[in-house]
C-alpha cells in the first residue's frame, strides 16, 4: 500500500483495494488533489488525468460520495466538467460507476 493510502481511512483503503483486486492495479492512477482529507481520495484514468473520480467514504452510516470530473471543453476556462455524483451504501455501486466512468475493463 502507497504511502498516500496509509494516511487515508479504511473504508477508503477497502474501495482502493477492490477496485485494484477488480480492475487491475495498473489500470487507474491514484490522483490525490485531496491528499489532507482523511476519508477521500481522487483517481484517474491512467493515459488522461482530467477523467476523474473523487470518492469520500462516510461512517455512520457506512456510505460512499462519488463526484466524476472530466477535462473541460477546448477554450474553457473551467478546470473540469462536472460529469455527476452519486451517493450510495454499496461498495459494488461504488465498483461500477468508477470502472465505466473510467473506462475500466474487470480482469475477473
Amino acid at each position: 500500500m502507497s504511502y498516500a493510502l496509509s494516511d487515508k481511512d479504511p473504508q477508503i483503503q477497502v474501495v482502493i483495494r477492490a477496485l485494484q483486486d477488480r480492475y487491475g492495479i495498473s489500470s487507474f492512477a491514484i490522483t490525490d488533489h485531496w491528499v489532507s482529507e482523511y476519508d477521500a481520495i481522487g483517481i484517474s484514468r491512467v493515459d488522461n488525468r482530467k477523467v476523474l473520480a473523487y470518492i469520500a467514504a462516510y461512517d455512520a452510516p457506512a456510505s460512499f460520495f462519488v463526484s466524476l470530473e472530466l477535462p473541460p471543453p477546448k477554450g474553457s476556462e473551467m478546470l473540469y466538467t462536472d460529469a455527476g455524483s452519486h451517493d450510495t451504501e454499496d461498495l459494488e455501486s461504488v465498483l461500477q460507476i468508477i470502472g465505466e466512468h473510467l473506462g475500466l475493463k474487470a480482469t475477473v
